[in-house]
């Protein structure tokens, strides 16, 4: 849980003339830092988790403990409660429970409750992984089929086991083709159903199996609205992801709808190669099924009194105001929560802010899932740009633009990215740095790297009048999921040398080279450089590149010779060994299995690599030293 803000401002108007907003990046099922502890999770037994008796609010370590105990107030609405008499402890000397530091609950910013029955309004489903394949003519010419077969047979062992655990499959072309899995089958039998219009199952039973029992392919759904559909999917708990292996357009923002309202995520391999994509198609399907999720969840995030929660932004299904349904919920996914004032704080005060999951586990135990943060209180302007949190403001940025880019032009959009970049630093220049000389351009030490990310943003896939429609449309979808530490690469990807490595190996990882700025002045002919935005990365090789670092990376002579369908390889050297090392080692940060091509001189892809340079002047846009004295204009303009 991050907070564009890690001091609150005490009054609406405070953070109005901040020009900053107020939101909270939540991911639930973040992975956990490699130094931390494992979630508890704390069984109250059939009284189930303590709450605030007005406001909800579960048991945090931010509530205070009064009365000896006896009593405690919310963090979230200030209600006094009485604690419950099986709960109670003495306080020691310091006003705290003297059991504080024996209990998650009291004690971690992160828990998870066991949840009861009044949680339930029936038993929790088993979870089931049904697959649908694509075997129009097209998709077997193209090796998709066959790529997607692979992929789930080398997956289905890795699916989480327990005895609940399902698993189905089935095809289609023209029409939907289901398999009865019956184990008494010598081989299972194929059932057709040809009315696409209005889906059917041919079966009550053996459609869908458990886990141990044999299973073999599926994917997409009935031609009614699809709106309708995924509120469908939705209402039954049905989490639909998309991998699209493709070499045509197949109009994203329409279908896009579906895994965006059920919690799913779109996969995209444009265009797609048997050969180079077949290794990313597994193990983007392998971190699917295996990473930590959720079903069947809803969410709901409650803060102090003095704010209010104004809007959700993310993919989930909403049918009233105060909850977010999803389907699933994995560790990828994140959901942005703005906040509004609604009163005022006192200086010094505490405002605290409450995510609450309550989900099903992939072994069918209902939990809830409880993240409190309290953040301090201000009603000073310098102590909210100092306390500003660079990643989590870029990122609402980010988002902002995915919203507006399917009903605003495009020009205009960069334009209000800006403008939200200028407001800010105007702000700041204004109120914070009054004793400057008005020639220079003074940037808050928090997030003086927000022009060039702005810069970048509005350089982006998304932002650019140049690109394919189906290309915008992905790009879209997946900023509306993003998470805090993947935003800034998506726009502004780390770029690393790789014809001269030199790694540090430790104990535990590898430690990547220094990564340059994105300018092509930092490109020389006579090297090699990889270019990564956590999804995919680009290997350019420049024209003069030696015989002998072509021939230890790429084993050719000439970069010609390079294969336009690359695959990595190790090639018995030094060089080569660090290469994978590198590659491997970004896979593993990012929790994504980097797709790679090489850029040739000459080649699409060589204009695809120098239009990353957002640091350069280009047909996109502006240099980046350009850029800024823009944004200082605007600065100085709105000071007179």
């Amino acid at each position: 849980m991050r907070c564009t803000l890690n001091q609150i401002p005490c009054s609406g108007d405070l953070l109005s003339t901040s020009g900053m907003p107020l939101a909270l990046m939540v991911q639930p099922f973040a992975l956990p830092h490699p130094s931390e502890e494992p979630i508890q999770v704390v069984d109250f037994g059939e009284s189930g988790p303590v709450r605030c008796s007005r406001c909800k609010g579960y048991i945090n370590p931010f509530m205070r403990f009064i009365d000896q105990g006896r009593r405690f107030v919310c963090n979230l609405c200030g209600f006094s409660n009485e604690t419950p008499r099986e709960y109670h402890c003495n306080l020691g000397p310091d006003g705290r429970r003297r059991d504080a530091d024996e209990r998650p609950e009291l004690c971690r910013g992160t828990v998870e409750f066991v949840a009861t029955k009044e949680y339930m309004v029936r038993d929790p489903m088993p979870a089931v992984f049904f697959f649908l394949i694509d075997v129009s003519m097209n998709a077997i010419k193209t090796g998709a089929t066959a790529a997607a077969c692979s992929a789930i047979n080398r997956t289905i062992p890795d699916l989480p086991e327990s005895p609940q655990t399902r698993v189905g499959l089935a095809t289609f072309d023209s029409t939907i083709h289901f398999y009865n899995l019956n184990r008494a089958l010598q081989q299972p039998s194929m059932l057709v159903v040809p009315d696409v219009q209005d889906v059917y199952t041919p079966l009550e039973t053996e459609l869908i199996v458990p886990l141990h029992e044999e299973v073999h392919k599926l994917l997409q759904p009935a031609d009614k609205t699809l709106k309708t559909m995924a509120i469908e999917f939705a209402e039954f708990q049905v989490c639909v992801d998309l991998f699209l292996t493709t070499q045509s357009y197949v109009d994203i923002a329409s279908i896009s709808v579906v895994p965006r309202t059920t919690g799913g995520q779109v996969y995209y391999y444009y265009p797609f190669s048997a050969i180079a994509d077949s290794a990313k198609l597994y193990n983007d399907l392998r971190w699917n099924v295996t990473r930590p999720q959720g079903f069947e969840a809803v969410m709901r995030v409650r803060c102090s009194q003095g704010l209010q929660v104004q809007d959700y932004s993310g993919n989930f299904c909403k049918r009233i105001p105060t909850d977010v349904d999803l389907a699933a919920i994995d560790c990828d996914k994140t959901i942005m929560i703005t906040f509004k004032h609604d009163d005022k704080f006192q200086e010094n005060s505490e405002c605290s802010f409450q995510c609450a999951v309550l989900y099903t586990t992939v072994f069918g135990q209902r939990r809830i899932r409880v993240t409190t943060l309290s953040l301090p209180c201000t009603s000073v302007l310098s102590n909210l740009f100092r306390g500003a949190d660079l990643d989590a403001q870029f990122t609402y940025f980010l988002k902002q633009a995915g919203n507006e880019i399917s009903t605003t032009p495009l020009a205009q959009v960069r334009e209000q990215m800006t403008g939200l970049c200028v407001g800010i630093l105007h702000t700041y220049r204004k109120f914070c740095a009054t004793a400057s000389s008005s020639g220079q351009l003074i940037l808050p030490e928090a997030l003086k790297l927000l022009p060039l990310y702005t810069l970048a943003l509005t350089k982006s896939i998304g932002l650019r009048p140049d690109v394919r429609i189906d290309d915008r449309s992905y790009w879209i979808t997946r900023v509306a999921s993003i998470s805090g530490s993947l935003a800034v690469p998506l726009v502004y990807p780390r770029m690393f040398a790789i014809h001269n490595l030199t790694l540090k190996d430790t104990v535990t990882s590898v430690v990547l080279p220094s990564s340059l700025p994105l300018s092509s002045e930092h490109i020389d002919n006579n090297g090699v450089f990889l270019l990564e935005n956590g999804e995919d990365a680009l290997i350019y090789a420049g024209k003069a590149v030696s015989a002998d670092v072509l021939q230890q990376l790429f084993g050719v002579s000439s970069v010609d010779d390079i294969s336009d369908q690359f695959v990595l390889q190790d090639y018995g050297n030094e060089l080569s060994r660090k290469l994978n090392e590198v590659i491997n080692e970004i896979r593993r940060q990012r929790c994504s299995y980097l797709r790679l091509r090489v850029c040739k001189r000459a080649d699409p892809a060589e204009f695809q690599f120098f239009s990353i340079m957002v640091e350069d002047k280009n047909a996109l846009g502006t240099s980046y030293v350009e850029y800024l004295v823009h944004v200082h204009r605007q600065i100085q303009n709105k000071m007179t």
